[in-house]
Order: C-alpha cells, then sequence, then structure tokens
C-alpha cells in the first residue's frame, strides 16, 4: 500500500500548471512594462504641449512682424503689450533698432513671454525690415 501511496502522491506533484513563484514573476515584469508604458505616454503628452506653446509662440510672433511690417511708420525703440482675449497667457517685448552699417535697415526683435507660473517661458523671434526713405 505504500508503494501505491508513493505513486499518486508524486502524480498529484507533477500536474501541469504554473507555481506560486512563475506568476509572481510574470506580475512583476507586466508592471514593469505597464509603468514604461506610462511614463512613455506622459513624455509623449509633455512634448505635445510644449510643440503646442512652441507653434503658438511662432503664430503670434509673426503676426506682430506682420503689423510691424505694414505700419507706415516705424517707431524706433522698445514697445510692449498683449494679444488680447483670444491669446491671454501670452504678452510681448519688441525692440526696433536702426542698423549702423545699412541705411534704411531696421532689425526687429520681438520676444514672446508665457505668462503661465509653471513654463514661464521666452521666445524670441529676429527679422530685418528695409524702409526706403520717401
Amino acid at each position: 500500500m505504500s508503494s501505491s501511496m508513493k505513486r499518486i502522491s508524486s502524480k498529484k506533484l507533477s500536474t501541469k500548471g504554473f507555481t506560486l513563484l512563475e506568476i509572481i514573476v510574470a506580475m512583476g515584469l507586466i508592471a514593469i512594462a505597464l509603468v514604461t508604458v506610462i511614463q512613455l505616454h506622459t513624455h509623449n503628452i509633455d512634448l505635445q504641449t510644449e510643440t503646442q506653446l512652441i507653434s503658438m509662440a511662432n503664430f503670434l510672433a509673426s503676426a506682430r512682424f506682420a503689423e510691424i511690417q505694414s505700419a507706415t511708420d516705424l517707431q524706433i525703440g522698445s514697445s510692449s503689450g498683449d494679444f488680447g482675449e483670444d491669446h491671454p497667457m501670452f504678452t510681448y517685448k519688441q525692440e526696433v533698432e536702426s542698423m549702423v552699417d545699412a541705411e534704411n535697415l531696421y532689425k526687429v526683435t520681438v520676444s514672446i513671454y508665457t505668462d503661465d507660473q509653471e513654463t514661464g517661458k521666452e521666445f524670441i523671434f529676429n527679422t530685418y525690415v528695409y524702409r526706403k526713405e520717401e
């Protein structure tokens, strides 16, 4: 009877399935993979936000340059302002200076600032404007 008991108990031990250790290791690997995916997704969202901010600053600077170029008189010096209710978190500072080496050529620098407490970024754009004297 003892030999038949040994056969039965050895058959029970050799049943197919996963051990607790294998399950814990698999769950650990899944957890590591999920944490990595979540970190990548968060990084992607941060990059998208940064890209939108840069694109908006570029758009606003282009609009400001268009206003400067279309003005009949070019005011040398500094001025600042905002972009109204449409873009409340952005302000600008513009500087127009005459180029010493070239007549009728002006360097225009527009700095766009974000008022956001977390980012608080500054974007600087330069262009040159030629004005023929009349």
